[in-house]
């Protein structure tokens, strides 16, 4: 497990950087609800949108708390920035080493490939955990704040969606970067 700590002690920093601008991104757009949200108007502008563009854009429920958040920042910006984490942190598990040729320096101690990139998937899924924990903790804090009104029963199996999609981006990343070696393919 020696590279699994490894992992996560390189990653601090930039575990800090992302979960900041998670809830960054997350205040900014949440904190426009009481304002934009609950205006009467808005949810008659988007019945008046083509179907097909309202679903596209999961602007169904736009009025509600739940539909503004699910439209504002999980079906857009959060989840770019999420994916974006898990792409940048698969790629650098294993191609990052290979190109920079510490990959050879882990692999002499006597550790096998497979070991060495589960290893480093599963600190990339503790640091996705520790996002999806912030932007939890954000998101119920704002609920109470700007009056969103979310149902809590409901936020656990949102994040788990969300963050199923960083771990699918993180996971392809890694495996393209362990079948190429390079980081642009991953």
């Amino acid at each position: 497990m020696a590279i699994f700590v490894q992992a996560l002690r390189e990653s601090w920093r930039a575990l800090l950087g992302w979960a900041a601008a998670l809830v960054a991104v997350l205040t900014l757009y949440l904190s426009f609800y009481s304002s934009m949200g609950t205006m009467e108007g808005m949810q008659a502008m988007m019945d008046q949108l083509p179907q097909a563009m309202v679903d596209a854009f999961g602007f169904e429920d736009i009025g509600s708390g739940a539909g503004w958040a699910q439209s504002t920042f999980f079906g857009l910006l959060g989840l770019f920035i999420l994916g974006a984490a898990g792409i940048s942190w698969g790629a650098r598990a294993t191609a990052g080493d290979e190109e920079s040729g510490m990959l050879e320096l882990t692999l002499a101690h006597r550790v096998t490939r497979t070991q060495v990139y589960v290893q480093r998937f599963l600190a990339i899924l503790v640091r996705l955990a520790l996002l999806g924990a912030a932007v939890t903790a954000a998101l119920l804090v704002l609920d109470a704040a700007v009056g969103l009104e979310l149902d809590h029963a409901n936020v656990a199996p949102q994040m788990l969606a969300y963050l199923g999609t960083g771990v699918l981006s993180a996971a392809v990343a890694l495996a393209l970067g362990a079948a190429t070696g390079h980081r642009g393919w991953a």
